[in-house]
């Protein structure tokens, strides 16, 4: 799946999901609080297709287009 075929409403879902993560982007992959934000992305939107892969890539995406709340380490 390309970034380009997640919708805005998918978009602002990451969005929401990853303001409530207490890590920053950069540390995010492969721990506990990536696993819950995939699977809280996948059961609110309902695309059981979309691999952590696309969702990681979604989120790095936003963050370079400046979408993302910046967080402290």
């Amino acid at each position: 799946m390309r970034t380009s075929d997640f919708s805005e409403a998918d978009r602002e879902v990451l969005r929401q999901l990853y303001s409530g993560a207490q890590r920053t982007l950069d540390d995010l992959p492969y721990t506990h609080e990536f696993e819950a934000i995939f699977t809280e992305f996948v059961r609110t939107t309902g695309r059981s297709a979309v691999t952590r892969h696309d969702v990681w890539r979604a989120l790095t995406t936003l963050r370079k287009r400046a979408d993302l709340a910046r967080k402290r380490r």
